[in-house]
């Protein structure tokens, strides 16, 4: 493994014995709080992230305004964050990225209805639904 791929790793594992403050209720493995439950708890975040990566996505789930990368398995922050409405659009050419409305176009259409095909002839033929007469 590169090296820059455990260092995600080290910082869960930094985070989660930082945060295990005894005082502080806890509920799941151990009410103590420790370096053992920041292991359990970093075994199963790095198994799920392994798992997704596995299936071809990303290795956590992307937050709002960021998509996933599939070919690193980070995900990536979209243009303008996704915020523009659908009749804007970014405009990436300035150190702040913007929504700007999009030039109307107009479009004209012609609705082209299919040829009508001719009703059928109803000479000779005798309707089926018509009651017949007793001989």
């Amino acid at each position: 493994m590169r090296t820059n791929c455990l260092l995600p790793v080290f910082f869960c594992l930094d985070l989660a014995a930082c945060a295990t403050d005894p005082r502080v209720p806890r509920y799941g493995l151990n009410s103590s709080g420790g370096a053992g439950e920041a292991a359990v708890m970093t075994a199963i975040a790095a198994t799920s992230a392994v798992a997704s990566r596995a299936e071809g996505n990303c290795y956590a789930a992307c937050p709002n305004g960021t998509t996933c990368n599939r070919g690193t398995g980070l995900c990536d922050p979209l243009p303008c964050r996704g915020l523009c409405a659908v009749d804007e659009s970014c405009d990436m050419s300035q150190m702040i990225h913007r929504c700007v409305k999009r030039p109307n176009v107009q479009v004209d259409l012609k609705l082209v209805s299919p040829a009508r095909a001719a009703p059928p002839s109803t000479e000779g033929t005798v309707p089926t639904d018509a009651p017949v007469a007793p001989k």
